[in-house]
């Protein structure tokens, strides 16, 4: 009806209620990793120092731990106006090759 094997809606009904300890403990750590880059690290970052402590947990995985968590790293805000301005300042400067 929706397109689903019935075999693989039981085996997902069947996951369900299942607690998974190593997971949960995992989420704790990628929490603690996010909360100390004050929200600044992404799921590479964090794949990175899981790996540097030891853990073997790949990038997609820390993916799915921070959105189970409600984690959302913070972006870079982008600096148009700043690099405007540079290059403003730039053109507005004289030819120095020809004063010499």
């Amino acid at each position: 009806m929706l397109g689903v094997k019935r075999s693989s809606f039981y085996a997902w009904r069947k996951r369900q209620g299942r607690e998974n300890p190593a997971r949960d403990a995992l989420r704790l750590l990628v929490i603690k990793h996010f909360n100390a880059s004050r929200g600044a690290s992404g799921s590479r970052t964090l794949m990175q120092e899981l790996r540097h402590e030891g853990h073997e947990v790949g990038r997609y995985k820390v993916r799915a731990l921070m959105r189970e968590a409600g984690l959302k790293c913070k972006q870079r805000k982008p600096r148009c106006e700043e690099r405007r301005e540079k290059a403003h300042a730039c053109h507005l400067r004289g030819n120095e090759l020809s004063q010499g």
